[in-house]
């Protein structure tokens, strides 16, 4: 450096990050960013041509006399600096003379204790360039991917990794030299990174080198108590017990591993089970789930652990903690799947004693019942340990099924056997046989769900006695007369027969062949017998339902759905709980079960199957069946349709589901086992289309005709509408996934369905051409919107050239007809909505003009927001929005429809002016305008139309006109205009639901609408751009003439309510993003949307719910909190106050208590002066009419108090 003639750029910078001490740590970091910039690098790209950056030697030269000063401080930062250049600037050394002396060099710093954290850094950077070979398959539980990326990984490709020799010499060095324990904790993580690394990547090579790893891995983990460590430590741990592992049996290495195994063990056997709790706020963000994680996989990696783990396990499965025995039993099943059958042999009676008692935890005596939840949660974990200690004990060639005969031919499956025959007539002694009976249940379903030889075994020894104690025999007696032929003993068989076919059919099938032969053979005539007698029994089941029917119908609502809530279990918790209808619901799963699973439902006879799906139709024709019922039906049939007997589903069970879906009675269910099975079977869907397509036409026939009741023939219809309509967006939703599969055969099916789909939508539109207009069967709006909504979807899943000639048929029908039938014009402008854009460009030769005027007149013509307002309005929306790219046509149709028939319908006929005298701009009271114009103005929104800004603006104009006239006794009819505008400003901005479950079909990304981005917030931004400065004004000029002055509320000057209205509407549809944005704008606003809004001609609930939702929402914030408190609370407390006291709708009370309770976030100073006039309203809502609003002021007025 001294004949330089000039120093580098980052000659000074060296300097100083060496001589002068960081004041912090984020100080160090930025001088030593800038210090790599200035070297030409900065990250870790090993690309950077090694020109552009100096040589690891010149810098070696010039850290020369910091790196050997004596100053121990500037030594130690000298080596981290380089340690840290070689790492972020890898091309400095991309030699491999480089790196060895670079390896050498931070080798022998390792004995320099001041540097050794620089020397680590250095060692570990050099070490990780060396690709690591692939991870081996995990035989146990792994912990989170963290230690992976430590020790795997491709290395740095392009940059020569250290010699075997130097890393072996640096870990020779590191290992003699380097006490772990007694480093700090980042030159621990360092220590232990480093271990991991270069045995993963040079692990033979350390071996060869005669390196005793395993007692330095040992030093290294004892008594570490840093959770960052501790996972590097299990991490090490793995890795090291790995290498000795893939040495040959005959090396040393393993004897060196028995002898270290019991110290290794106990070092780890210190931290289990795991305690740690993780504190607030915490950086690292390590969880005791990835401490347990990471120390389970470390136990399981070492079978030579098992004759020390297993005690441990099950001392730790006798603690009263909850947690531990999770613990324990997670680790006693991933160590079986590790360890092998051979390690565990010597323990199977020890396992079982302690599993057993784990699953029998339900039935302790004394249990209390909020103990019960835990106690089952443990039993579960207990079966699922159960299950993969007995499939490891059969794996393999060392396999044995010395546990599985151990669980078989214990006293529980005898006890099991006797609760279920002899169950106690008493409520306790009942409760007491069925956790029995459960616990053995578990414990069998444990081997059945093993799969193998223990499940065929388990098959063999209980399904016999069960199915003899589950028998339905000829007149039985009722549960009254205390046979062993009782619902009880029937319900608790079917309950542990079904468990027993749920764990077989999710059993893993057996990898050899004759094997699995061999179990399918010995099972399946009790498979076979299993599903006969679930038939037989459900014949009785079916006319007992039947004969009870109708006296279910008279149960309290309440009652039924407590009934229903407790039948969902699957075991009878009570003996009231042991009816006819919870045996054939058992009975029903046990036919799913075994239906579900192809290798089980291969084993029955054609006959069999026949039978027992004749038996579920039975029960599915049995009128007035409770939905949990319906589903316990349908599951078996939907389960038969996905293997490989949809065929004789079809033959045997479609047509009477068909012929029953005709009857009022049994539509029902017929039509929901219907839908399930065209979900089920996309072989199926299309003859369940084509036959509902069929019965509406026929249902449409008999209307027109007059030979059907009309409420009857009305309800009939729509199901099967409604059906229909759940199958075609079913099966557009599965062609979707299919497309994006790019699997050219389902696209080509998906298609062909659409075709088949879409002929309902024209069938529809024949059969309502051909009905009277006194066909009064039809003539409601609950079949118009599910005729249109049936239409839609079936339109939706067709492509642009399928659904060209039926749109231009529906054009012709809106625009032939003088005055269309109701029925016949929705299902027409239903048809016209998803249409794509390909599919708009053939209507009148690209100008569809005529037929957007003509659907608005429709549309705004109607005196009711109607279906066929709706769907008329929607599809002269739909139109607009993906009109040719024609701009200039565009715009002539938008302002043709805008100014020439919605303005004057709306009330809006005028130039826009706010002038008092402007009459004419008052908004009319007529909604069904009002809702085209919003459906018109947010089709063209979404396309980016300036039409839109306009109508928005002349809205906005109107209400400002009402605004100055506002007076407290006008007509009902100016206010009825006032609330249609506002609504109008908040349909506009709403969001697009028609995807959602339940939701009405809209203009959105479903029906292929144009979407320009962010089109909400723009339109959100013009419209409160202009209503806030109207507001403003209205503010000060009430607050000049001394409207409200003096009082707590916030100012409603005259002229206010209309335009705080227009404001609530808009604020409760904008978008989330843009109203947290603009929150400390707004928040003042909303108070006086709530104040003014609570009373008189505007008052609206709805609209205050959802801005009390609003305003919940903000309070829930930082900085809600402090505007709040800083500025809102003189007009907010009011505001809430007579929210709560809102007779007309409860929610909008419980939501404003919800709210006051937030407020109690706020200091107690700022709410003292409130505390009485809230003390007042929470006195008075505590005696609410309503239940929920009582329970929530009771909570509110508690909170207060103690506040």
């Amino acid at each position: 450096m001294a004949g330089s003639a000039t120093l580098p750029a980052w000659a000074p910078l060296m300097h100083d990050l060496v001589v002068n001490e960081p004041a912090s740590e984020q100080a160090s970091q930025e001088r030593m960013a800038a210090f790599v910039a200035a070297l030409g690098g900065g990250g870790h790209h090993a690309g950077a041509p090694a020109a552009a950056v100096p040589r690891v030697v010149r810098l070696v030269e010039a850290l020369g006399p910091y790196l050997t000063s004596e100053d121990d401080a500037q030594r130690a930062r000298a080596t981290t600096l380089l340690a840290e250049v070689v790492e972020e600037v890898p091309a400095c050394a991309s030699s491999a003379g480089e790196v060895a002396h670079l390896a050498q060099f931070f080798t022998a710093r390792l004995t320099d204790w001041p540097a050794v954290r620089g020397a680590l850094s250095g060692c570990l950077t050099l070490v990780s360039r060396a690709p690591a070979p692939p991870a081996a398959p995990a035989a146990a539980d792994m912990p989170s991917e963290q230690g992976q990326e430590q020790q795997g990984g491709p290395g740095q490709a392009g940059l020569p990794a250290p010699e075997e020799g130097d890393v072996a010499e640096l870990m020779r060095v590191c290992v003699g030299h380097v006490f772990v324990r007694a480093l700090a904790q980042p030159d621990r993580a360092l220590a232990l990174r480093l271990l991991a690394a270069a045995v993963a990547r040079y692990g033979h090579a350390l071996l060869d080198a005669n390196l005793d790893l395993l007692e330095y891995l040992i030093s290294s983990v004892d008594g570490e108590k840093d959770p960052r460590c501790l996972l590097l430590c299990f991490e090490a741990v793995q890795a090291v017990l790995g290498l000795y592992h893939r040495q040959p049996e005959e090396s040393l290495c393993h004897d060196r591993l028995e002898e270290c195994a019991e110290e290794l063990f106990e070092v780890l056997a210190c931290y289990f089970p795991v305690t740690f709790n993780p504190p607030p706020g915490d950086p690292n963000r390590i969880s005791r789930q990835d401490l347990a994680a990471g120390l389970q996989a470390s136990l399981a990696a070492e079978p030579l652990f098992a004759p020390f783990l297993v005690p441990l396990a099950v001392e730790k499965l006798g603690s009263a903690l909850r947690q531990a025995k999770l613990d324990s039993l997670s680790l006693l099943g991933a160590c079986a799947t590790s360890y092998g059958p051979s390690p565990l042999a010597p323990f199977t009676s020890t396992l079982w004693t302690a599993i057993r008692s784990e699953l029998a935890a339900p039935a302790a005596e004394g249990l209390l019942p909020a103990d019960v939840p835990a106690a089952d949660e443990i039993a579960a974990a207990a079966a699922a340990c159960l299950e993969r200690c007995v499939a490891a004990f059969q794996r393999g060639e060392g396999g044995t099924a010395s546990l599985a005969d151990a669980v078989l031919a214990d006293h529980s499956m005898q006890d099991m056997l006797a609760c279920i025959r002899s169950p106690g007539q008493d409520a306790a002694g009942h409760r007491r046989s069925m956790q029995r009976a459960r616990a053995g249940a578990r414990a069998a379903a444990a081997l059945c769900r093993a799969g193998g030889a223990a499940a065929t075994k388990a098959f063999h020894q209980l399904l016999p006695p069960l199915l003899d104690a589950a028998a339905v025999q000829a007149g039985a007696p009722d549960p009254g007369a205390g046979s062993s032929a009782s619902w009880q003993t029937q319900c608790l068989g079917w309950a542990a027969l079904v468990q027993l076919l749920q764990a077989a059919a999710a059993a893993p099938p057996v990898d050899c062949s004759a094997l699995a032969s061999a179990l399918a053979t010995a099972s399946s005539a009790l498979l076979q017998r299993a599903v006969s007698a679930a038939a037989d029994a459900l014949a009785p089941a079916a006319a007992k339902e039947a004969a009870a029917a109708a006296d279910r119908m008279d149960i309290d609502s309440c009652e039924d759905d407590e009934l229903a809530a407790r039948g969902a279990s699957l075991w009878p918790l009570a003996p009231a709980d042991c009816t006819c209808q919870h045996a054939a619901t058992l009975q029903l799963a046990a036919l799913g079960a075994v239906f579900g699973c192809q290798s089980l439902a291969a084993a029955l006879q054609p006959a069999q199957i026949e039978t027992a799906v004749g038996s579920v139709l039975q029960l599915l024709a049995v009128p007035g069946l409770s939905q949990q019922q319906l589903a316990a039906a349908v599951a078996p049939l939907a389960a038969l349709a996905c293997g490989s007997h949809s065929t004789m589903l079809a033959a045997c069970a479609l047509p009477r589901l068909l012929a029953a879906a005709e009857e009022p009675r049994s539509a029902a269910a017929a039509l929901a086992a219907l839908q399930a099975l065209g979900a089920a079977s996309a072989s199926l869907r299309g003859d369940i289309v084509s036959a509902l397509d069929l019965a509406i036409q026929q249902q449409l026939r008999a209307a027109a005709a007059g030979a059907t009741h009309s409420s009857a023939a009305a309800d009939l219809l729509q199901q099967l509408l409604k059906a229909a309509a759940g199958m075609v967006t079913g099966a557009a939703t599965s062609s979707l996934a299919s497309s994006k599969s790019d699997a050219v055969g389902e696209a080509g099916e998906a298609e062909e369905s659409s075709g088949n789909f879409l002929e309902l939508g024209q069938h529809l539109l024949e059969a309502a051409s051909q009905l009277p207009q006194a066909a009064t069967a039809v003539d409601s709006p609950a079949v118009h919107s599910a005729c249109a909504d049936l239409a839609y979807h079936a339109m939706r899943s067709a492509t642009a050239a399928q659904q060209a000639p039926l749109a231009a048929a529906a054009a012709a029908l809106l625009q032939q007809a003088a005055q269309p039938q109701a029925l016949q014009a929705c299902i027409a402008c239903a048809l016209l909505v998803p249409l794509r854009p390909a599919a708009v460009v053939g209507l009148h030769a690209g100008s569809p003009a005529p037929l957007v005027e003509r659907l608005v007149r429709l549309a705004g013509g109607q005196q009711q927001e109607g279906p066929l307002a709706h769907w008329a309005a929607l599809a002269a929306a739909a139109l607009l929005n993906k009109w040719p790219a024609d701009a200039a046509s565009l715009a002539s149709c938008a302002a043709a429809v805008l100014q020439g028939q919605l303005y004057p319908a709306c009330g809006l006929e005028g130039e826009a002016s706010s002038d008092a005298a402007g009459g004419a701009l008052l908004p009319a009271p007529a909604p069904a305008a009002w809702a085209c114009m919003a459906a018109v103005v947010r089709g063209l929104a979404m396309r980016g139309q300036r039409e839109a800004d306009a109508a928005i603006s002349r809205a906005i104009a109107g209400l400002d006109a009402a605004a100055q006239q506002w007076q407290a006794e006008l007509p009902s009819a100016a206010a009825q205009g006032v609330q249609a505008a506002a609504r109008f400003l908040g349909t506009v901005l709403e969001s697009d639901t028609a995807g959602a479950a339940g939701s009405r079909p809209g203009l959105g990304k479903q029906s292929f609408a144009t979407v320009k981005p962010l089109w909400q917030q723009r339109l959100y931004t013009a419209a409160a751009g202009q209503l806030l400065p109207l507001l403003q004004r209205s503010l000060e000029a009430g607050a000049q003439c001394g409207v409200g002055a003096g009082s707590g509320a916030p100012s409603t000057a005259t002229g206010a309510p209309p335009l705080l209205l227009a404001l609530g509407q808009l604020l409760q549809a904008a978008p989330a993003a843009v109203l947290q944005q603009d929150r400390g704008r707004l928040l003042p606003w909303l108070v006086r949307c709530l104040a003014a809004l609570q009373h008189g001609p505007l008052a609206d609930g709805e609209l205050l719910q959802a801005l009390l939702l609003l305003l919940s929402d903000s309070l829930m914030t930082d900085a809600g909190q402090r505007q709040a408190e800083s500025e809102l609370l003189p007009a907010l407390v009011p505001a809430l106050l007579g929210t709560a006291r809102f007779r007309p709708s409860p929610a909008v009370r419980e939501t404003a208590l919800q709210c006051l309770l937030l407020l109690l976030e706020l200091p107690y100073a700022a709410l003292h002066p409130y505390r009485r006039e809230v003390a007042r309203v929470l006195a008075a809502a505590v005696d609410d009419n309503r239940r929920s609003v009582r329970l929530q002021a009771a909570r509110v007025r508690q909170a207060w108090a103690a506040s």
